[in-house]
């Protein structure tokens, strides 16, 4: 018996013999902190740049949580007190466009930074490149300069289930001079588009109303007439004047009925101008109108334009119920606008873990949501309370949401964690969406969340087979599942180490590309994923098994 063993046992069973004694427990010990410092400078100059607002999230740190720093007068910082984990870091400097670690390109994804257990980072440094400016003037049919009108730079892109134009920025506002000046904008093909709600009264015999029509560059209503504007990185664009289109201005008109079918009597009716994108939204009212008895409502004196009409009241139950409908107006009187409101429909069921184990403790508590995949729709809040959707403790969740086709999600979930399926009424919902309709109520839901998806990572080569930096983007090998609002496309940059990594990808047959870059909602784009199916490779993906890839950059 060697001396080590003999110690061993005897330590052991004097564990067992003395009263009252255990076994000695040593704590593991406390995971040491992560670090990471780098420098931010200007990417034409080069000088460093202070006051840049460093921001870092992911995998690591809570679910929604953020750590946030500044750069000193080197342009230097630092994040400290980090928990092993892959982050994405982005930095924001007013004159600049908002940059991430890793990016080469505007707008294409970040690079994820891996972060292991007491790492110190040294290095992780960004160059920030100038934003882009366009500017102008805005002047009325005789040349005289039109102050307060918005300016909105638009772009087109794939956005809630359909091609739309979008603004890349906020809006800019003319002056006094009619001069406008647009900030903050990357690189690429925009179209200048001006608004103005004003109206006026023409004389003459005949008295007429008339408003200014949104107005793309130099002066047209319809965006195919439109002329594109191209700005190069950094640079600024002048002399884009847009002369105002004026047209009559025109009448809407409708009725407004309750869920029951009666009249809403004395109700209000709101006319919105929205414009919605994914780099920003504005929502602004345009007027209200009281309904008659008979519920009928009218809007006198529009200018042209596209317009959200909604009524919202409360029935006898004390529910609210909600209608809403677009408008376009081009001059000419719109009647016969029906609107009829519609209560929330009442989701109810439990969330549980496929194992039957409950989530990670610690982890923060989970809401169930319902997220609309009507086209063009957008966000509608009728129920207020932080409690909508929320998970309790025995696993029961009760969502009050708007009728039609809708993708069930679960957020905050825990790192590693994703919804494996949804049921109703026995049946396995395709891709976790849902058609809301019927009644009031849709109970028995059943949400299964899963830690078992396998994460499918791979490295990207050039021609040559060395390893290269790309975009890999996985999407289903089944055209009718790829859904613009699901989660069924995913894309990922690859890091520091040269490896791409996708978390949680549900099993299934796929197809991965490499691509040297791309725009995040080109991925949602069927159009787009339709050109990149022929040089894409067939991935299956199943549970336990984890694939691991190479791909060859896609010319």
């Amino acid at each position: 018996m060697t001396p080590r063993l003999a110690h061993a046992l005897l330590c052991g069973f004097l564990a067992v013999a003395v009263p009252g004694a255990g076994l000695a427990q040593t704590a593991p010990p406390p995971a040491k902190p992560a670090a990471i410092r780098g420098r931010i400078t200007a990417a034409e100059t080069g000088r460093p740049l202070r006051r840049a607002q460093i921001s870092i999230a992911g995998f690591g740190l809570g679910a929604g949580e953020r750590r946030t720093t500044s750069t000193n007068l080197r342009g230097e910082y630092e994040l400290r007190d980090l928990p092993a984990g892959r982050y994405t870091i982005s930095v924001t400097r007013s004159g600049y466009l908002a940059w991430e670690y890793g990016r080469r390109a505007p707008g294409e994804p970040g690079k994820t930074l891996q972060v292991d257990e007491g790492a110190i980072l040294e290095k992780i440094d960004l160059a920030m490149p100038r934003a882009g400016i366009i500017t102008g003037r805005v002047i009325d049919e005789t040349g005289e300069p039109v102050p307060g009108v918005n300016v909105w730079i638009m772009r087109s892109e794939f956005y809630r289930g359909r091609r739309k134009l979008v603004p890349a920025t906020s809006s800019a506002q003319s002056d006094d001079t009619g001069h406008y000046r647009a900030s903050g904008l990357q690189p690429g093909s925009y179209l200048a588009v001006a608004m103005l709600r004003e109206t006026w009264v023409a004389g003459g015999e005949k008295k007429q109303v008339f408003g200014y029509a949104p107005t793309f560059f130099p002066s047209t209503a319809t965006a195919a007439e439109a002329q594109r504007v191209s700005l190069a990185a950094g640079k600024e664009v002048s002399n884009i004047d847009i002369a105002l289109v004026a047209m009559p201005a025109a009448t809407i008109s409708g009725t407004a009925a309750r869920a029951d079918g009666t009249p809403l009597d004395a109700g209000s009716v709101s006319l919105q101008h929205n414009i919605t994108g994914p780099s920003g939204s504005s929502f602004n009212s345009v007027g209200s109108a009281r309904t008659d008895p008979d519920g009928s409502w009218r809007f006198r004196d529009v200018a042209p334009g596209e317009y959200e009409v909604s009524i919202s009241t409360t029935n006898r139950e004390g529910i609210r119920e909600t209608a809403d409908t677009t408008v376009i107006v081009s001059g000419v009187d719109i009647d016969g606008v029906s609107l009829v409101a519609e209560g929330p429909v009442t989701l109810s069921g439990s969330l549980v873990t496929d194992d039957g184990t409950p989530l990670p403790a610690g982890s923060a508590r989970p809401r169930v949501v319902a997220d609309s995949l009507t086209p063009g729709r957008r966000p509608t809040m009728i129920v207020t309370g932080d409690d909508n959707g929320m998970v309790s403790s025995s696993g029961a969740f009760s969502h009050k949401t708007t009728r039609g086709p809708a993708v069930i999600q679960v957020w905050p979930l825990p790192a590693g964690w994703a919804v494996k399926s949804v049921e109703i009424g026995g049946r396995e919902a395709v891709d976790n969406v849902i058609d809301i309709k019927g009644g009031p109520a849709l109970d028995g839901m059943k949400v299964v969340v899963t830690n078992r998806f396998p994460a499918l990572t791979g490295r990207i080569v050039d021609d040559k087979g060395a390893d290269t930096e790309g975009i890999v983007v996985l999407f289903p090998a089944d055209e009718a599942r790829w859904l613009g609002m699901s989660d069924n496309v995913r894309h990922a940059r690859t890091d520091q180490t040269g490896l791409f990594r996708l978390a949680t990808v549900p099993p299934g047959d796929y197809l991965a590309v490499a691509l040297e870059t791309m725009q995040p909602w080109q991925a949602t784009d069927p159009e787009f994923l339709a050109t990149l199916k022929k040089a894409a490779s067939p991935v299956t993906v199943r549970e336990g098994q984890p694939p691991q890839l190479t791909l060859k950059i896609r010319p």
